[in-house]
């Protein structure tokens, strides 16, 4: 009994030393402290696609070239899978590029991301004609691909530095699909019960690699095949981004590519709403006026959000249930719910207008929409460190304050926006 508290106590220091190496410094994994290196490595072998053609499918490593692996020999890693493209095949037409965005929006801070090229060709493909059976065949061998990639990325993180303990899957539309099905299924019996003909049309496929518990999982413009697979047991902490007008993945619920004949899944509101049910953090982000298509910008805002919510609600905080609501001015649709009362986030919600620093011109910029009212910057100790009418849209800041993280208020809102400051 005395050795098993001894070895408790000392895996309890050891544990705690670890996070606090990750949480000492506060802009470790905020600002931008590398270029990387992406490296090409095999992980699925002789595998079948949809004709039944054998070939090697590779990870895409972004490994961060800084001079932190001395502190950090070991780093988080984000596995990140791509949506669909047509002949996703090699490094073209999408995963390199892919590989690189994602480099660009985590490697340079400090993680390690690894993007998953995986089979995600779609039999007899041709829109909303396609054989549901190929759209389940598919989504199927996605999800085996995925968790061979954490597999590998387990068994070889002594080689590669990853830190198996902090893996975060993200992933948007057709991998995202992949994602959820992967952290939030078991069983397989429970994934056939969801659609009817799934196991008839998968039999042939071989079973799903056994799930491997990941810390985190990040998705934008997807959705899942059905709410009961989010219960009570389980726990993944989710940040869940979604256009309110996406017609090809339903920011509610409703049929893959608004065809008919093909599965329907739950969107990203139908998720939060279930997971706050069932007590699984859920960080919940609807963005208004917006599509599937994400613009390279959106997208890099979300990227920040990520950032931020990564360090200091899962790497150095807990998990919370909390929504934010957005205005884009991309496009129209028809009205859509935004109820926090069924998201069970009544005393959480808010809307933000997001700013950002743009380092070019060294100023504080409103990316979007417009907002009254004043604009006030704290840094992290609680000091004003400036005040600006917010329909300026913009606040000069040459050599007038440091690099770091501020606090960002906006009159009439309780919430407020974490911005970095850097060269």
């Amino acid at each position: 009994m005395l050795k098993k508290l001894l070895f408790v106590l000392i895996y309890s220091i050891y544990w705690g030393l670890s996070a606090q190496n990750y949480c000492s410094d506060p802009l470790l994994f905020l600002e931008v402290s590398s270029t990387w290196n992406l490296e090409k490595v095999p992980y699925c072998f002789d595998c079948p696609d949809f004709n039944n053609d054998e070939r090697n499918y590779h990870l895409y490593m972004g490994i961060p070239d800084d001079n932190l692996w001395g502190e950090f020999p070991k780093r988080p890693v984000i596995l990140a899978t791509p949506g669909y493209a047509f002949g996703n095949t090699a490094c073209g037409p999408f995963v390199c590029p892919f590989a690189n965005a994602i480099s660009g929006q985590f490697s340079q801070y400090g993680y390690i991301t690894v993007s998953v090229e995986y089979r995600q060709d779609i039999g007899d493909f041709n829109f909303c004609l396609t054989p549901q059976e190929e759209v389940f065949r598919t989504h199927w061998r996605a999800v085996q691909d995925l968790r061979t990639a954490v597999q590998f990325v387990h068994d070889n993180a002594d080689q590669y530095g990853f830190d198996a303990d902090n893996i975060f899957l993200f992933a948007n539309s057709a991998g995202g699909i992949a994602s959820l099905h992967s952290v939030f299924v078991e069983e397989e019996q429970e994934l056939y019960e969801t659609k009817a003909g799934l196991q008839d049309a998968v039999s042939d496929l071989g079973p799903l690699p056994e799930r491997i518990e990941v810390q985190a999982c990040m998705t934008i413009a997807t959705g899942i095949y059905s709410l009961d697979l989010l219960d009570e047991t389980e726990e993944t902490p989710l940040f869940l981004a979604h256009g309110m007008c996406d017609s090809v993945a339903a920011y509610q619920s409703g049929p893959m590519l608004g065809c008919p004949a093909l599965p329907t899944i739950n969107g990203s509101y139908e998720i939060a709403a279930k997971a706050a049910q069932e007590n699984i953090p859920v960080s919940f982000h609807a963005v208004d006026k917006l599509g599937h298509a994400w613009p390279q910008e959106t997208g890099d805002s979300a990227a920040v959000l990520m950032r931020h919510w990564l360090k200091e609600q899962i790497l150095c905080g807990e998990p919370e249930t909390e929504s934010h609501y957005y205005l884009s001015d991309q496009k129209e649709c028809g009205p859509k719910d935004w109820n926090p009362i069924a998201l069970g986030l009544t005393e959480q919600v808010h809307e933000i207008d997001l700013w950002f620093f743009d380092a070019a011109t060294s100023s504080l910029r409103l990316r979007t929409g417009m907002t009254e009212g004043a604009v006030y910057l704290y840094d992290l100790q609680g000091r004003e460190i400036a005040q600006w009418p917010a329909r300026q849209n913009q606040l000069s800041l040459r050599n007038s304050i440091n690099k770091g993280v501020f606090l960002l208020f906006e009159e009439g809102k309780a919430h407020a926006q974490r911005i970095l400051i850097q060269d």
